[in-house]
């Protein structure tokens, strides 16, 4: 398995920028490729994994693994890029 590549988002949320750091892995599997995207984050007492989320998908080629990533990480900057209300 290839070592996780690291995506740094920059993202601006209201007047300050915020890097967003996310990794991910392509791994080849019998039939085609898992890609896993996830948001790494320190362990502690409440957090028993070294993440803050991760999705998984299986899909039919690193092609299409690296389509879904550019997708999702467009989708995940715009989205970051839109003002929350507290």
């Amino acid at each position: 398995m290839a070592p996780p590549t690291s995506v740094v988002l920059s993202v601006s949320m209201h007047s300050t920028s915020v890097p967003y750091l996310l990794k991910y892995n392509i791994a080849p599997i019998e039939g085609g490729v898992i890609l896993s995207i996830w948001e790494p984050a320190v362990k502690n007492e409440v957090r028993v994994k070294p993440f803050l989320f991760m999705i998984r998908y299986r899909l039919p080629s690193e092609a299409e693994a690296m389509k879904l990533l550019a997708d999702y990480l467009a989708t995940y900057k715009a989205r970051a890029q839109i003002p929350q209300e507290i």
